[in-house]
C-alpha cells in the first residue's frame, strides 16, 4: 500500500515538473520501478524523501544514473539515514576511516575509494537539489570527504613504498612522512561538486631509507606522490575520485613533484611570485602528520604575509584580474559564473587582497576561509557592511549555480548553458520559474559584484602609463583584441599574424614565464615588445621571431641575458640579424647564452683571427684560474671558442667574410683550441703521471697533432669534425724507456676528454681519428718511424688521398720537418695511372650508395659532379703527377692546389680556374644551406653547367685513358 502510495505521489510531482524536463525524469523513473531493488527502496522511503525525488532527478541526471546502476548506494543511504540529516564533526572522516582501515593492497583501496565517492557524491546532491542543505554543508562535506580520501590513499601509499624500499629517515622523534598541502577550495574547505584538487607535496627532512636497496627520501617521497595521485586520479571502470593539479607546485608542472621543507622555502624566498603568495593564502593541512604540517605553513608564512602593509600586492593583483579578462574577451566566453565579470573569481580576489596587503599586520585576516575573511574586513571596517552583503550574497548564489551545473552530469564546468531544456533544468534546480527570471536575477547579482570590485580596485579603463601604449607594449601584455591585435601586425609586417599571436600565448603561458622571478618577468615584459618590433622589419619577420623566442625560452631563467639585449641596442640589433640568417647560430645562442656578450662590439669591426691572436687571448683569461682545476679550464676553453664562432658566425651573415674566409677563420680557431687543450692535458697529466725519464733532454720524444681533411686544407665548416691523429718522433737510438708509450696514450686520451666532453658550457669538437694507421685497430698514438713505415708499405690508396690535405697543427719544428719529409716521400712515389685511376674510381664508386640526389634533389656533396668529385680528381692529379711536380705536395687548400695544378701545366689553366670557382660555389652554398640547418641538397635545376664540366673532366682524367 506504502509503495503504490509513494509511487503515485512521485508520478503526480513528475507531472508538476516544467513540461522540459518530464520526458527524461519518467523515463527514469519507469526504468527503476521496473527493477525488483527499486520498488524495495520505494517501501523503504517517506513521504518527505518521496517528495524530493522528482526535483533532485530533474537536476541531476548524474544522480537518477547512479540510482539506476546502483541502487544499493541509495538503498544504503536511505536505511542508515544519512541522507536526511547532515553528517556530524568528524563522522564522514570516522566513516572513511573504518571502511578503509582494514584495506592493505592498491586494487582493493583504489575501488573502496571510488564506491565511497560515488556514494557521497549521490547523498550531497540529493541533499543539495532537494534543498535539505545550504552551501556550508555541501562545500564542508565535499572538503571533508576529500579529506578523508586523501587521507587513506596517503596512509597506504607511504606503507606500501615502506614496504618496497624501507622507511625514509629523519625527523626529530623518527617519523618523516609526507606532507599534503591542499590548496584554493580545497584549503578553503570550499570544495565545490565537481572540483579538481589543488595539492603540493612536501616532506621534512633529506636523507635515505632504511631497504637493503636505499632511495633518497626524494626519491621515496616522489614514489609516494605518484601512488596518491594514481590512487585518486585515475579513470579506472569505476570511475575517478578527484581529478588531482600538482600545477601549484614550485616551479610548477616543470618542477620536482615533492621537495623538502627546506627546499620549498627557499624556493618560495627566493624565486616566489605574487600569484603564487595569492594562491598560499589558502594552504591547509590535508594528509600526513599535523605537527610536521603546522611546522610547514609556518615557515611559509613569511612570504605569504608581509610585516608591513603590502599594497605592491593590491596592484599584482590587479594586474592578474586584468589578464583573465582579457583572455575572456579573447575566448568570448563571458557566460561563465566562476571567472566572468561579477563571477565567484572577483569576489575572491577582493578577499585575498586585502589579506595579503593586511594580514602580516592584522593576524585575524591570516585565514583560509573566505567567509572569516569578509567577517574580520567588516570588524576593521576596511569594507563596508553594504558592500560585504553584496559579497556574500552573490557569492551564496553564484556557488548554488556553480553546483547545479555540475551536478547535471558531475562534469566541471561553470559556463551558462545556451541550449532550452538546459537552461529550463538551471532554472528550475535554482527555484526560478522560468529562465529569463533566473537570469534576470544573475546579470543582476554579477552586475553588483563587479561594480564593487571596480570600486574596490579603483580600474579607471581610460588611465594608463603613457610608455604602455604603444601597441606592440599592448600585443605582449594581451591587452588588445584578437581582431585588434592581428590588424596592428599584419599593419606592421607580418605576414602569418595568427601564428604570431600562437607563439606570445605559448611564451605567455609556458613554464618560462612561470619560471622567472619577478624582475625576470619585468625584464622579459620590456624585451618582448621590442622583439615583435625588431623582427617586423625584416624579410621573415614570423621565421626571425619564432627563432627569436626559441632563444628567449632556452636562456630560462638566467634573464640577465635578456637585460643586455634591452640595455644595448646593438646587440639586440645583431642578435635579431642573425636569427634571420640562420636557425643554426639562433639554436646555438639558445644553447651557449653567454656568447651574447660577443654582440656588444659592432661586427662591421671584425678583425680576422690569427693564431697569435687567440693565444694571447686565452693566455689573458687562462692567467685568472686555478691551475688545477680542469672543470674550470674547460669552461673557459669552450667560452671563448663559442665566443669566437658566433663572431664568424655573423661576420658571415653580415657578408663581411667570404664562405673561404669562414672555413680558414673557423681553422685557426679550432687549432688555437687544440693547442690549448693539449697544454691543458698535459698539464694536468703532470699532476697524476711522471713523465718517463730519458737522460739527455734532447732523446725525449715529441708529440704532435697532425689535423687531415678540412681542418688541414682550412676549409672547416661550422658542423665539422676534426680529423687528426697524433704523433710522437723516434728517440736518437730507436728506443723509449717501457712505461713511454702508456704516458702517451694518456695524454692523447686526456686531450680527447678534454676537447669531446660536454660541460655545463657546451663541448668543443666531435674527433675523427680513423686515418691513424690501421684505423680504428691501431694504437691510439703511433711513432713517426711506424707512421712512416704504414703509408710506404700498408697504406690503401684512399689512406694516400687524404694525406694529400694533411699537415702538422701543433708540433714541435723537428716532428713537423720530419712528418713533411714523409708525406713528401709518400705522395710523390711512381704510380701506375691506371692502377691507380681505377682504385680511386672504386673508391668513388662505394661512396654512391649514400647520395641522396634524385630527379628532384642533387646532392651537392656527394652527387656527380659535385664536391667530392672535385676533391678526388684533386688527389688524383696530386698522386698522379708529384713524382714529376713535388710543388704540388706543397698546398693542402683545394683552390690553392687547383690553381697550382694550373701553374705546373698539369691541368689546363682554363679547366682549373673553372673548378675552383665551381668548387667555391659548391662550399658557398652548402656552408649557406647549413647555416639555415637544412641539408646539402640543391634543386636539380641548379648548378647543371657546373656539374657537367667537372663530370666531363672526370671522365677525361680516369676514364677515357
Amino acid at each position: 500500500m506504502k509503495n503504490n502510495q509513494h509511487q503515485q505521489l512521485i508520478e503526480r510531482e513528475i507531472t508538476q515538473l516544467p513540461e522540459a524536463l518530464q520526458g527524461s525524469v519518467m523515463q527514469a523513473w519507469s526504468e527503476f520501478i521496473s527493477l525488483e531493488s527499486g520498488v524495495a527502496i520505494i517501501e523503504t522511503m517517506d513521504e518527505l524523501l518521496a517528495l524530493s525525488l522528482p526535483r533532485v532527478w530533474a537536476g541531476s541526471a548524474f544522480v537518477s544514473r547512479i540510482c539506476l546502476n546502483r541502487p544499493q548506494l541509495l538503498k544504503t543511504l536511505i536505511s542508515s539515514g544519512e541522507l536526511m540529516k547532515p553528517y556530524r564533526q568528524n563522522e564522514l572522516t570516522r566513516k572513511v576511516e573504518a571502511l578503509c582501515s582494514s584495506i592493505r593492497d592498491e586494487v582493493g583501496l583504489a575501488s573502496e575509494l571510488r564506491q565511497i565517492r560515488q556514494r557521497e557524491a549521490l547523498r550531497i546532491a540529493w541533499r543539495d537539489l532537494a534543498g535539505w542543505a545550504d552551501l556550508k554543508e555541501v562545500t564542508h562535506t565535499l572538503s571533508d570527504l576529500a579529506d578523508g580520501l586523501l587521507h587513506q590513499a596517503h596512509s597506504l601509499a607511504h606503507q606500501l613504498c615502506i614496504e618496497s624500499y624501507g622507511a625514509p629517515q629523519g625527523g626529530g622523534d623518527g617519523s618523516n612522512q609526507l606532507v599534503v598541502l591542499g590548496l584554493g577550495k580545497l584549503g578553503g574547505r570550499e570544495l565545490n561538486f565537481s572540483s579538481d584538487i589543488d595539492l603540493i607535496f612536501a616532506y621534512p627532512e633529506e636523507g635515505t631509507t632504511s631497504g637493503r636497496n636505499p632511495l633518497s627520501n626524494h626519491e621515496f617521497f616522489t614514489k609516494v606522490g605518484h601512488r596518491i595521485i594514481k590512487f585518486l586520479d585515475a579513470n579506472t571502470s569505476e570511475g575517478f575520485v578527484f581529478r588531482v593539479d600538482m600545477r601549484l607546485r614550485p616551479n610548477g608542472a616543470n618542477g620536482p613533484l615533492v621537495l623538502s621543507f627546506d627546499a620549498m622555502e627557499h624556493y618560495y624566498q627566493t624565486h616566489g611570485r605574487d600569484w603564487e603568495r595569492y594562491a598560499l593564502i589558502k594552504a591547509r593541512r590535508v594528509a600526513g602528520p599535523a605537527t610536521e604540517g603546522r611546522q610547514l605553513l609556518d615557515n611559509l608564512k613569511p612570504f605569504i604575509y608581509r610585516r608591513y602593509l603590502d599594497f605592491g600586492a593590491f596592484e599584482a593583483i590587479r594586474s592578474m584580474k586584468q589578464m583573465i579578462e582579457r583572455e575572456l574577451r579573447r575566448k568570448g566566453i563571458e557566460d561563465n559564473v566562476k571567472l566572468g565579470a561579477g563571477g565567484i573569481r572577483e569576489i575572491e580576489f577582493i578577499a585575498q587582497s586585502y589579506q595579503l596587503i593586511r594580514g602580516g599586520r592584522e593576524h585575524q585576516l591570516q585565514t583560509q576561509s573566505l567567509h572569516t575573511a569578509f567577517d574580520e574586513l567588516e570588524n576593521s571596517g576596511v569594507m563596508s557592511k553594504e558592500d560585504i552583503k553584496i559579497l556574500i550574497t552573490g557569492y551564496h548564489f553564484l556557488r548554488a549555480t556553480e553546483h547545479r551545473l555540475q551536478m547535471v552530469q558531475d562534469q566541471q564546468t561553470h559556463l551558462l548553458p545556451a541550449e532550452t531544456n538546459a537552461q529550463q533544468r538551471l532554472a528550475f534546480s535554482m527555484g526560478f520559474p522560468s529562465w529569463r527570471a533566473f537570469e534576470s536575477d544573475l546579470r543582476s547579482q554579477m552586475l553588483r559584484i563587479h561594480s564593487t570590485f571596480t570600486q574596490v580596485f579603483s580600474i579607471n579603463p581610460e588611465q594608463s602609463d603613457p610608455k604602455d601604449r604603444h601597441f606592440f607594449t599592448d600585443i605582449w601584455h594581451n591587452a588588445l583584441s584578437e581582431d585588434e591585435c592581428l590588424r596592428l601586425l599584419k599593419h606592421c609586417g607580418y605576414r602569418d599574424p595568427e601564428s604570431v599571436c600562437a607563439l606570445l600565448d605559448q611564451l605567455r603561458n609556458g613554464s618560462t614565464y612561470r619560471s622567472y622571478s619577478s624582475t625576470g618577468r619585468d625584464r622579459l615584459d620590456r624585451l618582448m615588445p621590442k622583439l615583435l618590433d625588431h623582427c617586423s622589419t625584416t624579410e621573415t619577420p614570423e621565421e626571425t621571431f619564432a627563432r627569436a623566442t626559441r632563444v628567449v625560452s632556452a636562456i630560462g631563467r638566467r634573464s640577465a641575458y635578456l637585460s643586455l639585449l634591452i640595455e644595448n641596442p646593438l646587440a639586440l640589433e645583431q642578435f635579431i640579424r642573425l636569427c634571420t640568417a640562420s636557425p643554426w647560430v639562433t639554436n646555438w645562442i639558445g644553447q651557449h647564452p653567454i656568447v651574447l656578450d660577443e654582440l656588444l662590439d659592432p661586427i662591421t669591426n671584425y678583425q680576422p683571427l690569427t693564431r697569435e691572436i687567440l693565444t694571447e687571448d686565452l693566455a689573458l683569461r687562462f692567467n685568472h684560474l686555478p691551475v688545477d682545476d680542469l672543470e674550470q679550464q674547460m669552461d673557459l676553453l669552450r667560452e671563448v671558442h663559442h665566443g669566437h664562432l658566433l663572431r664568424i658566425a655573423a661576420a658571415d651573415t653580415a657578408d663581411i667574410i667570404d664562405s673561404g674566409q669562414v672555413g680558414q677563420q673557423l681553422a685557426v680557431l679550432a687549432e688555437s683550441v687544440l693547442t690549448e687543450a693539449l697544454q691543458l692535458a698535459e698539464a694536468g697529466l703532470r699532476h697524476k703521471l711522471e713523465l718517463p725519464s730519458f737522460g739527455d733532454p734532447k732523446a725525449a720524444p715529441e708529440f704532435g697533432i697532425f689535423a687531415y681533411g678540412k681542418l688541414a686544407g682550412e676549409e672547416l665548416g661550422y658542423h665539422s669534425d676534426l680529423d687528426i691523429i697524433f704523433l710522437l718522433n723516434q728517440s736518437v737510438d730507436g728506443r723509449y724507456p717501457p712505461e713511454t708509450g702508456h704516458y702517451f696514450a694518456r695524454l692523447a686520451q686526456r686531450l680527447v676528454h678534454i676537447l669531446t666532453t660536454r660541460t655545463q658550457a657546451g663541448m668543443l669538437y666531435e674527433i675523427d681519428m680513423r686515418l691513424r694507421p690501421s684505423g680504428r685497430s691501431g694504437t691510439l698514438v703511433s711513432s713517426l718511424s711506424g707512421f712512416t713505415a704504414y703509408q710506404l708499405n700498408k697504406a690503401w690508396t684512399w689512406e694516400h688521398q687524404a694525406l694529400v690535405r694533411a699537415r702538422p697543427v701543433v708540433s714541435s719544428n723537428t716532428l713537423s720537418a720530419e712528418f713533411e719529409k714523409t708525406r713528401k716521400e709518400v705522395l710523390t712515389l711512381p704510380r701506375d695511372p691506371t692502377i691507380l685511376a681505377d682504385e680511386i674510381v672504386t673508391m668513388r664508386t662505394r661512396m654512391t650508395a649514400n647520395d641522396r640526389s634524385d630527379e628532384q634533389w642533387f646532392d651537392l656533396k656527394l652527387g656527380r659532379g659535385g664536391i667530392v668529385d672535385i676533391e678526388f680528381i684533386v688527389q688524383y692529379c696530386v698522386l698522379r703527377w708529384a713524382h714529376n711536380h713535388p710543388e704540388l705536395t706543397a698546398p693542402r687548400n683545394n683552390v690553392v692546389l687547383l690553381e697550382t695544378l694550373g701553374n705546373s701545366g698539369v691541368l689546363e689553366s682554363a679547366k682549373t680556374t673553372a673548378l675552383k670557382m665551381i668548387y667555391s660555389e659548391l662550399l658557398a652554398m652548402e656552408q649557406r644551406l647549413k647555416l639555415q640547418e637544412l641539408p646539402p641538397m640543391v634543386g636539380q635545376q641548379l648548378f647543371v653547367t657546373e656539374r657537367q664540366q667537372v663530370i666531363g673532366l672526370w671522365d677525361e682524367l680516369l676514364l677515357k685513358r
